[in-house]
């Protein structure tokens, strides 16, 4: 499945950003069909709720996306998300709204270097449970993922600021232009 790209436009009167941190425990000898159930649960919950993915990776013990609901329904979606993958412990969900592009980019970046952070990988690109690693083309994208930042058509200079760490924009940008 091939990347989308939509433009970034951020609305002054609601919130349509969203990252979402839930706790989820993985099977350690079995990784690959856990990644495998998430990318299905979002996949046909993205359709149902009319959600726009744009960045998600799944860690060992947590899972982080990065999304868009125009639809006012991430509570709805996230629900139903978290029942799929029978999730237990909502103090350990975190449903954060995003309302600015510093934000965006700011969140966009924590969630793909979370397993550098982890130090699972030295690279970003390296990780496998990642959205990013399906957009780079080292896997395949089983769930629709939009690429707003466009790092199917311009990898090297997307993969430079994640992978540096104390770089903290990624260029200028004029935000009516995203």
């Amino acid at each position: 499945m091939k990347p989308n790209y939509r433009k970034i436009k951020f609305n002054k009167d609601s919130t349509e950003y969203f990252h979402l941190n839930f706790a989820f425990a993985v099977h350690s000898l079995f990784p690959e069909l856990d990644w495998l159930l998430i990318n299905l649960h979002l996949r046909r919950l993205s359709d149902q709720y009319s959600i726009e993915l744009h960045a998600f990776v799944m860690m060992s013990t947590h899972s982080h996306l990065l999304f868009k609901s125009s639809q006012q329904n991430e509570n709805y979606f996230t629900d139903a998300l978290l029942n799929n993958l029978k999730v237990t412990g909502a103090e350990s969900t975190l449903v954060e709204p995003i309302t600015n592009m510093s934000q965006y980019l700011n969140t966009y970046k924590y969630i793909y270097r979370n397993p550098v952070e982890a130090r699972l990988v030295q690279n970003c690109e390296e990780y496998r449970f990642s959205s990013l690693n399906g957009l780079l083309g080292q896997s395949e994208l089983i769930t629709p993922v939009i690429d707003p930042l466009s790092v199917a058509q311009n990898p090297n200079k997307i993969l430079r600021w994640l992978n540096n760490y104390f770089e903290k924009k990624l260029f200028h940008f004029n935000s009516a232009e995203m």
